[in-house]
């Protein structure tokens, strides 16, 4: 479980350094507490088909790509 929970740390630090549509998303959700909730709420309430259009919709505030969880 650790190893997971460093692997899942050091993902998200690769982002944060070298991905420009994770930063903006971060940005968009006016911090990374509030990034993470949208995160988590996003798979709970939608399908996400990828993790850029999930960012997408975080900067862009458009729910296109992702489709409503009716389950």
């Amino acid at each position: 479980m650790a190893f997971l929970m460093l692997l899942a740390f050091l993902i998200d630090q690769v982002q944060a350094l070298a991905c420009k549509v994770y930063q903006q998303a971060v940005v968009a959700s006016k911090g990374k507490t509030r990034f993470f909730v949208r995160v988590r709420s996003s798979f709970t309430e939608m399908y996400v088909d990828s993790w850029e259009d999930m960012y997408m919709a975080f900067i862009y505030g458009r729910q296109t790509r992702l489709i409503p969880n009716t389950l």
